[in-house]
């Protein structure tokens, strides 16, 4: 026993339990249930785990199965696939069939009748008058009515009228290019551009944009399911231009035309759907999106925010407009949700830069029809803006851009005896030299002339300190599509009205209707104001004034303008006036 060693017995020891572990067990389960019940909306917050994003959950679940297609659906696309893959057939002389929607006669038949004259061959007429036999004045007209039925706003009927008349203007196997236009509707160019503007491309113009807001997918009814998801619903204006093969398609469609019929008009379900705004824009979105163009080429203003577009009488419809509207190169959608996002897409031509618009739709009101009537004195200034050293024709496709001259009418002019229409006239002497002048409208209604090109910096002041004031014209006062203020090295030309305002015009509460009663009363102002004798004078640096006696250096008429904000009264703009001023706003 004594050499025997006892061997210590265990020892105990108190368990310590891995609470780290715990604790990170805890982290990570909370972190995936978060992520699970908020998953990102982007990939701008996953930086943390990938360069390039991250995925959220359902990314890695397996994709849900494509859904069975439709017998209606199957036999639709084999119809589209196969007209769609036709092989081209070229022809000798292809003709634009322009397709008239009106409800009776044409208020601008005679002005039609000039465009067309001249190029017999290489157009056809069709009209679909929907409430009365039209009285034709033009024999490009006389005979070409199709059958035709009631059409009324909103409705189907509408989306019918448009069928038949492609279904009308298919007979003639030599059409290659569909217009649709209204009775309101005026070319802004002559034949010859409008015509090698639309033959020579292989796409349709069919205005088509995506619309979250209440008048867009607000529209849509789930009864259009299967055949039509909302994510597919689109929104256009019905004005279109389509080749020959998307017309063949749109009147041999009977499985989407039918959900429209059905499912899309005003009332239903607590939804206001126009059949016409979104049948064709949400078809070709479904059926060819790469073959049409987004927008259309039939300049329609939008700018009051109502159900119809704009009205223009004879006091708004006037060179410098029509001019602006010409020059528009950018397309623009407004979407109708609380967002309002401007949607923006350039216009282009075979991959380059062009106008949008070959025509404008006036849309004249019941109540002022007259304004919109000719009589047998109408006459149309035919503007050449030829290449004056090669002459080349309107397209020269080795350099692919435009060339040619434009048909642009002239402000309307209400002659003696013309007492219920106003008509494109060819200029007076008095307009001739007009046309050398640069009117310049301040905001209380004062008119300024030069005689000399100038540029815009030199009229609001030179940087630094910023310009008060800005140069825009009537059209850019009042269109999305482009800036309302004129760039400050831009030149002002001899002819044309500018308009000097302050930046306060501008000022969130003025709505458009403001900015368009403004523009038409300054253009009034231009129109009425006498033009004082003046002396030209150079340009540059030591630029100075026209003046009516003794030279003075010129300055902006500035001390008449108000400086505060315009709110939704014209009368704000100018409560009062004192001897100096010229007001026009009583």
């Amino acid at each position: 026993m004594g050499d025997m060693k006892i061997l210590p017995g265990p020892r105990s020891r108190t368990t310590k339990r891995p609470l780290w572990i715990i604790i990170l067990v805890s982290m990570v389960s909370v972190f995936l249930i978060c992520a699970y019940i908020y998953p990102p909306n982007g990939t701008g917050a996953c930086y943390i785990f990938s360069s390039k994003g991250c995925k959220v959950i359902t990314d890695w679940l397996p994709p849900a199965p494509a859904r069975e297609c439709t017998d209606a659906e199957i036999a639709s696309r084999i119809v589209i696939r196969e007209i769609l893959n036709m092989p081209f057939v070229a022809l000798k002389t292809p003709k634009i069939a322009f397709m008239f929607m009106t409800p009776g006669s044409l208020p601008f038949e005679k002005l039609w009748d000039k465009f067309f004259h001249g190029h017999e061959g290489k157009f056809s007429v069709y009209v679909h008058a929907s409430k009365e036999k039209p009285v034709h004045v033009s024999r490009y007209f006389a005979g070409r009515e199709t059958h035709s039925n009631e059409v009324i706003w909103g409705k189907i009927s509408m989306v019918d009228a448009e069928r038949r008349l492609l279904a009308n203007a298919l007979h003639d196997p030599d059409n290659q290019h569909f217009v649709l236009l209204s009775d309101s509707c005026v070319p802004l160019h002559n034949f010859d551009y409008i015509y090698q503007y639309l033959i020579n491309t292989n796409i349709s113009y069919v205005d088509c944009f995506n619309d979250p807001g209440p008048h867009g997918n607000g529209r849509y009814s789930e009864h259009m399911l299967p055949e039509i998801e909302m994510k597919d619903f689109r929104k256009g204006a019905q004005w279109f231009s389509m080749k020959r093969q998307h017309a063949l398609i749109v009147v041999a469609d009977n499985l989407y035309y039918s959900k429209f019929r059905d499912y899309c008009k005003p009332g239903l379900e607590g939804h206001n759907c126009i059949a016409d705004e979104h049948y064709l824009p949400t078809f070709f979105h479904m059926t060819d999106p790469g073959g049409i163009a987004n927008w259309s080429i039939t300049h329609v203003d939008w700018s009051e925010r109502k159900w119809h577009p704009k009205s223009y009488g004879a006091e708004d419809v006037t060179y410098e407009l029509l001019q602006n509207i010409t020059s528009i190169d950018v397309s623009v959608h407004v979407t109708s949700d609380e967002r309002k996002e401007v949607q923006r897409w350039p216009c282009l031509w075979n991959g380059v830069h062009r106008p949008c618009y070959l025509f404008a739709r006036n849309h004249c009101s019941e109540h002022r029809t007259h304004l919109c009537s000719y009589d047998e004195s109408l006459e149309v200034e035919k503007r050449h803006i030829l290449n004056s050293k090669t002459e080349q024709p309107l397209f020269d496709v080795s350099e692919d851009r435009l060339t040619g001259w434009s048909l642009v009418p002239l402000r309307p002019v209400l002659k003696k005896g013309n007492k219920y229409g106003w008509l494109f006239s060819r200029r007076s002497s008095s307009a001739v030299a007009a046309a050398d002048t640069i009117q310049l409208v301040h905001l209380n209604g004062h008119v300024q002339h030069f005689h000399s090109p100038i540029t815009a910096r030199q009229v609001t002041g030179s940087s630094p300190p910023p310009a008060e004031y800005f140069i825009s014209t009537a059209a850019q006062l009042v269109s999305l599509a482009v800036s309302p203020a004129l760039n400050p090295d831009a030149i002002l030309q001899p002819g044309k009205v500018y308009f000097l305002l302050p930046f306060s015009t501008l000022h969130p509460d003025v709505s458009p209707s403001d900015l368009s009663s403004i523009a038409r009363k300054l253009t009034a102002a231009a129109k009425s104001a006498p033009r004082p004798p003046c002396v030209a004078v150079g340009g540059g640096d030591g630029w100075k004034a026209p003046t009516t006696a003794k030279s003075r250096q010129w300055k902006p008429f500035l001390d008449t303008i108000q400086e505060k904000a315009v709110n939704k009264s014209q009368s704000d703009l100018q409560d009062k006036h004192n001897n100096n001023r010229v007001c026009i706003w009583d």
